[in-house]
């Protein structure tokens, strides 16, 4: 059995991204890698301009094809799934995978987010409701017109 001791940084904050309630649902899931990178920078970066005791996420997101991007997320995710505390989907209506948290999964997810303070939970729930889980243009767009240097390599256009 997996404890959260033997969970990288990274780890940890997919764990914590994919765990987040959000008002209108209580679904523990996030459909696609895209959505999830992103929301993974979005959390770098807001909790760095907000919180003063952040120690970050352990990525390094750079621009790329699709604005923010860190091969590492990636990476984290195939131990997590092979680690049995995370399932990626193939979703044929949803034209790509949806990441879920698995029941062990749950349980680790739930810790790693109870280590975060209430203003920390409250804001990765926000940044998951209003950004993460909204179309993936959207998402992208709003990425972009708020951090513009995350765009210069970027295959995408609004």
């Amino acid at each position: 059995k997996r404890t959260l001791a033997a969970l990288s940084d990274r780890e940890k904050w997919i764990l914590r991204l994919l765990y987040a309630q959000c008002k209108n649902s209580t679904d523990k899931s996030i459909e696609g890698r895209t959505r999830l990178v992103k929301g993974l920078f979005l959390i770098e970066r807001m909790f760095d301009e907000e919180f003063s005791d952040f120690a970050g996420t352990g990525f390094s997101f750079r621009a790329y094809k699709y604005g923010p991007f860190d091969q590492s997320v990636y990476a984290s995710l195939e131990r997590l799934e092979r680690h049995g505390l995370i399932k990626e989907e193939s979703m044929p209506e949803y034209k790509g995978d949806i990441i879920r948290l698995t029941d062990e999964g749950e349980v680790l997810a739930r810790e790693a987010y109870e280590e975060l303070g209430p203003e920390m939970r409250k804001q990765i729930s926000w940044i998951k409701e209003r950004h993460v889980q909204q179309p993936v243009a959207q998402l992208l767009n709003f990425v972009y017109n708020k951090y513009p240097e995350t765009a210069k390599n970027s295959e995408y256009s609004a």
